[in-house]
């Protein structure tokens, strides 16, 4: 096995085949990593908030091809004391269900890449990735820690929903609950009555830019703007997406869903897929018609949509909110791990992250 340590764009752009193969092995909601982990994806957060010396990837090959890909940059863990630098897994930046692009789930392939990384770059304590709990990224980390003796602490850990699309969504909803079928019903049925009512799904390159102007339209006239949540308040949403839309329409993953009352934008749904599932980045609608629930009708005309395309699951992201449960009853965690280096400056860190475990566990019994 060849690992080897890159950090010119143009040996990025050449792993895009061999990366999002990675990704296909293991990509089935909701164990398996998401669109977030794609090259596309990765791409566009090292364009959007990353320069040049502040990333790198691992890359490990065998006579078959690649076979393991850790792309990395330079992050501050728990303060800005000098011995407090970490690298972090790309989609720390901003990612969903991730996890760790190794062929097969090997724990000795990413042991060898670990012991390059720590060969070949000083400095760093830990490694810091989400995983999806209970997929393939935890039994590599679980051997990892069992057969290699590395040191694998976790701790910060969230829930998310997700839906498998069901072969029949009014049958399903009437059985998961008849009040909010009905309801969504009738406010489909008042919008239609307001005006003509159309659903555009957008997937292709030519239209990122009509998308992206439609959902500032709806940000800037809905209830986000005056909370200061919307994208127009947030200046790094402004940089990724921008970015992020014409890779992913290009590479076939931008699946978004965006509604239109008498042509004008009243609610969208961005989102991309990898494989058979969907996952929603954004979902915003226009604060005027908020008491026909316009994001509510867009999301029961998305979803046939959606199955209409073979897409068989949708990760709704973010904590389980009760707009999100309406539809469905179940989630998945992630969890925060740290893999400490195996050199003395990894050993000290270990002792400093248990230290303040066990007084944050004190603090909390007193």
């Amino acid at each position: 096995m060849r690992v080897e340590l890159i950090s010119q764009r143009a040996e990025f752009d050449r792993l895009g085949p061999a990366w999002n193969a990675l990704l296909a092995e293991d990509a089935a909601c909701p164990e398996g990593m998401d669109a977030t982990s794609t090259h596309e994806w990765a791409g566009a957060l090292i364009d959007a908030f990353l320069d040049d010396g502040q990333w790198m990837i691992v890359v490990a090959s065998d006579a078959r091809g690649v076979c393991g890909i850790l792309p990395l940059y330079w992050v501050k863990y728990g303060g800005t004391a000098p011995d407090s630098d970490a690298l972090a897994v790309l989609t720390e930046l901003n990612g969903g269900r991730n996890g760790l692009l190794v062929r097969a789930g090997s724990a000795d392939t990413l042991n060898a890449m670990l012991d390059h990384l720590a060969r070949q770059v000083s400095g760093w304590d830990r490694l810091l990735f989400r995983t999806t709990l209970g997929g393939r990224s935890n039994r590599m980390l679980d051997e990892l820690a069992g057969n290699h003796g590395r040191r694998v602490v976790r701790s910060e850990e969230t829930t998310s929903p997700y839906l498998i699309l069901p072969a029949d969504l009014d049958q399903y909803l009437r059985a998961l609950s008849q009040n909010f079928r009905k309801e969504t019903q009738r406010r489909e049925r008042r919008l239609r009555d307001m005006g003509t009512l159309d659903l555009q799904i957008i997937d292709g390159a030519a239209e990122t830019d009509t998308l992206w102007n439609a959902i500032i339209e709806i940000e800037k006239t809905s209830w986000k703007e005056t909370a200061g949540s919307s994208i127009t308040a947030k200046e790094r949403e402004q940089r990724f997406y921008p970015t992020l839309l014409p890779r992913a329409a290009a590479a076939g993953q931008l699946l978004a869903g965006l509604l239109l009352l008498d042509e004008r934008p009243i609610a969208y749904c961005l989102a991309i897929r990898f494989g058979d599932t969907a996952i929603g980045l954004k979902t915003s609608y226009v604060e005027d018609l908020s008491s026909q629930s316009p994001a509510t009708v867009l999301r029961r005309l998305y979803f046939d949509a959606l199955a209409q395309r073979g897409v068989r699951a949708y990760d709704f992201m973010g904590a389980c909110e009760p707009h999100k449960m309406r539809w469905t009853e179940t989630a998945y965690s992630v969890a925060l791990y740290s893999v400490f280096n195996s050199g003395l400056r990894g050993a000290v860190a270990r002792l400093r992250h248990q230290a303040k475990a066990r007084l944050r566990r004190g603090l909390i019994r007193a």
